[in-house]
């Protein structure tokens, strides 16, 4: 990676003079943050690929091969239907249709309907 980088820098600021060792430096320190020999030791690969990128795209006008396009963003939105399920509560009691034992005709004390104790057998 370090070679590539070097030999970009070369073809665009190849010669010895004052003006295109400044404007490689220069090059380093924004495409990088950091001086060739921070490149050297420590700098991580990603970064340096990154970097190059960057640098390739300034000086050649397109991405490298190292160009990874920005990933798609996610949508992370929860679902507008999320909230409480909506049940059909009677008003008389606040208790839910599908849960209440008695009809919605008759009282709670209609012989028709069984109970609990009618559930139970005598001892």
């Amino acid at each position: 990676m370090l070679e590539e980088i070097a030999d970009l820098l070369t073809l665009h600021h190849g010669s010895n003079s004052a003006a295109d060792r400044q404007q490689r430096i220069k090059l380093c320190r924004k495409h990088f943050d950091a001086v060739w020999g921070e490149m050297e030791t420590v700098m991580p690969l990603e970064r340096l690929r990154a970097g190059y990128d960057a640098l390739h795209i300034e000086l050649e006008n397109v991405p490298s091969r190292y160009h990874q396009a920005p990933a798609t963003a996610m949508n992370d939105e929860l679902p507008s239907d999320l909230g409480r399920p909506k049940v059909d509560i009677s008003e008389r009691d606040g208790v839910p249709a599908f849960l209440g034992r008695r009809k919605a005709k008759g009282p709670a004390d209609d012989a028709s309907e069984a109970t609990n104790v009618d559930l139970v057998a005598p001892r």
